[in-house]
């Protein structure tokens, strides 16, 4: 993610006169429902954390989770 809040992809040389197509391989995917994720990081053994917003009734809440390097969750937990 760019900081222009963009996400882009940088290719190789390629023949412009000719579709490209980009097919990413998807290696995991999960729904965080009401979750509002705002930042993602990844440690040196792969873990993805992902924190953001909870939106509540008279406020926010934030919320943290661990997923592995294989995408299982790991924890989550509020606050």
């Amino acid at each position: 993610l760019g900081l222009d809040g963009h996400i882009g992809f940088d290719t190789a040389a390629y023949d412009p006169s000719r579709p490209l197509v980009i097919d990413p391989v998807i290696d995991f995917s999960h729904v965080v429902a009401s979750l509002v994720p705002q930042d993602i990081a990844v440690d040196g053994a792969g873990n993805i954390f992902v924190a953001g917003e909870v939106p509540a009734g008279l406020g926010t809440d934030l919320f943290v989770r661990k997923y592995d390097a294989a995408g299982n969750l790991v924890f989550t937990t509020y606050l």
